[in-house]
């Protein structure tokens, strides 16, 4: 049995150093794995900041089409009613205000995706980081709760 326990004694050995010779490649695919992930989310963030750029886009284009016809016909039904300039400015007005809704649409899905921060990635490497370092999850999940 001596025999067999020196024999055990190598093979536990190389294994822990084998453990230890893996690190490297386990942090190498961590930090791919991650960056990774961050160029998904940031590739998610673009595509709904660019619906927002498309929306905008499509509101202005509306609007300068629609100007002419909507106050044309608009001041003249009004003109029916009221003076010429009181139709054309009630028209212009509620021009106006449907106008800024469709910007202010547009600018609030902008926002959305702007700046593409890969908050989720972030976090997931705070976490890495916390678990590689020994302090582990639970004790910082105050910390995650103040960044957010």
């Amino acid at each position: 049995m001596a025999d067999d326990e020196r024999d055990d004694e190598p093979r536990s050995r190389r294994g822990l150093l084998g453990l230890l010779r893996g690190i490297p490649d386990l942090v190498r695919r961590l930090i791919h794995d991650e960056i990774r992930s961050a160029r998904e989310e940031i590739a998610a963030r673009l595509r709904a900041a660019a619906v927002g750029l498309g929306l905008t886009a499509a509101g202005a284009v509306l609007l300068l089409f629609g100007i002419g016809q909507l106050v044309g016909a608009g001041a003249e039904a009004l003109h029916l009613l009221l003076p010429r300039w009181l139709a054309d400015l009630i028209v212009g007005g509620a021009l106006a205000v449907v106008a800024a809704i469709l910007l202010l649409l547009g600018v609030r899905l902008l926002r959305r995706g702007v700046p593409p921060v890969p908050a989720e990635t972030l976090a997931s490497v705070k976490d890495d980081v916390r678990a590689a370092t020994g302090r582990g999850l639970a004790e910082h999940a105050d910390d995650d709760a103040d960044d957010r």
